[in-house]
């Protein structure tokens, strides 16, 4: 093979090639990436049998394979030292069966494109809450999305893969066919053994109609303000998706302030959301939308965060909203205003059951990510990264592990353990040692980052 790039669809670039620093550069949502590790080569594939040839080139020239498969990428995963980055953002089909209410979906769809999807059709799917990252990614750490208390994980919603494994092999990968793949397919995230090129997903009926509430409050008195949202939610209907953004002072003259957003999904007249109208809160301001029954509606005036550097945390806890609040940082003024902590009791089924038949469990009542939020141009990662990781390790003694999607997997940081319980951290790695055994696919957990 030339060393040299090659042109059109399926192109690869070589670390040589002038292109290469802008195309690693665009790899992740992020508006900043380690200056290492440095893969070998990017290639683009545009169909699926485009990806079976990168993988069947990579091979030939003795490279490892690395995915970027459109979730957060926010620990960069997909970066790994002489390997062959696939980026799968072109594979963007979107077929949708109306009469069984099921989807072909390829790995590069974002979160809008679907809901843009879905709303043509009248139907729904628990997405991702934000507008930008692909399907991929958000379906493979488990889909922690809209109203899954309701609709239940988008991995639980996954019927089948079309997958390309790491001998060149394409095969379509259900229940039936492997049992013990088709579970690790269900939230093994990067630690998958295979490239998926395409989504099967059963599909939710027609959206109901959404409203969404947005609370800020001074939160000086953490202790008080987590003990009345631990009561509010707790009275809120399962239909009811709550997330709370913790958000330090930046200045003296600042206060540490929440934001409550309630979605509401509501089946009938009734939104649900007068708790969260009505709670005993000391609130600075409120403000009231109404996306009528669209998903697109609802994603489409979020924040995209364009420009920003991001990075990410992660841990469940079954500890409550006043048991967590007071150990949050209440002022830094280096960090930038979109940095949070995100606090929600809704990432998770209301009936409190894990998915079935899939490696994915969420290990708590509570999901807290750190965001932390940067310009790259004006400061460098150290401080907003750190600052991150220690919002996480002050709660560390409250927790049970993390979700692979938005924890901190870089340097061996959280292990197979961590992410999946020790079950299916065994599971993960017997159907690794026995579809790529050699380990081509180089993931967090077999390789990253020279680890």
């Amino acid at each position: 093979m030339s060393a040299s790039a090659s042109t059109g669809p399926g192109a690869w670039l070589r670390r040589a090639d002038p292109g290469y620093p802008s195309r690693r550069a665009g790899l992740s949502v992020s508006a900043w990436q380690p200056p290492r590790p440095m893969p070998a080569a990017i290639a683009t594939p545009h169909t699926p049998d485009e990806v079976v040839e990168a993988v069947r080139r990579a091979r030939a020239e003795g490279l490892r394979l690395a995915v970027r498969g459109g979730g957060h990428s926010l620990s960069a995963t997909h970066l790994v030292d002489g390997a062959a980055v696939l980026d799968l953002r072109h594979l963007t089909r979107f077929d949708v069966k109306r009469e069984s209410a099921t989807a072909w979906v390829g790995p590069g769809v974002t979160t809008l494109a679907a809901a843009a999807a879905l709303d043509a059709v009248e139907l729904s799917f628990p997405v991702g809450h934000a507008p930008t990252v692909g399907l991929s990614g958000f379906l493979l750490a488990g889909g922690n999305g809209w109203n899954t208390p309701v609709w239940g994980h988008g991995c639980e919603r996954v019927l089948a893969a079309d997958v390309v494994f790491a001998d060149g092999r394409r095969a379509v990968v259900d229940d039936e066919t492997d049992p013990d793949l088709f579970r690790v397919l269900r939230g093994a995230g990067p630690a998958y053994p295979g490239v998926v090129v395409a989504f099967r997903l059963q599909l939710a009926p027609e959206p109901p109609r959404i409203r969404r509430h947005v609370v800020e409050v001074d939160a000086r008195d953490a202790e008080r303000v987590g003990a009345t949202l631990d009561e509010v939610v707790a009275t809120l209907p399962a239909h009811v998706d709550t997330t709370v953004f913790w958000h330090p002072a930046r200045a003296d003259d600042d206060v540490p302030t929440l934001t409550v957003a309630a979605t509401s999904f509501a089946p009938g007249i009734d939104d649900g959301l007068d708790p969260i109208r009505s709670a005993d809160l000391p609130v600075l301001s409120t403000a009231s939308t109404d996306a009528g029954r669209s998903l697109f509606q609802l994603l489409d005036p979020l924040p995209r965060h364009e420009g920003d550097a991001m990075f990410s945390d992660h841990l469940w806890t079954d500890a409550g909203y006043r048991a967590l609040l007071p150990l949050l940082p209440t002022r830094d003024p280096r960090l930038n205003a979109a940095s949070s902590v995100l606090l929600t009791t809704s990432a998770r089924r209301a009936d409190g059951a894990a998915p079935g038949r899939a490696v994915y469990s969420p290990s708590g009542r509570m999901s807290v990510s750190a965001y932390a939020h940067w310009d790259p141009a004006s400061q460098g990662p150290e401080h907003p990264v750190g600052w991150a990781r220690q919002v996480i390790a002050r709660l560390a003694h409250l927790g049970n592990g993390c979700y692979v999607g938005e924890a901190d997997l870089t340097a061996g940081r959280a292990t197979l353990t961590d992410c999946f319980g020790g079950a299916g951290a065994d599971l993960v790695r017997r159907v690794v040692a026995r579809l790529d055994p050699d380990r081509v696919m180089a993931t967090p957990f077999t390789g990253h980052h020279g680890s």
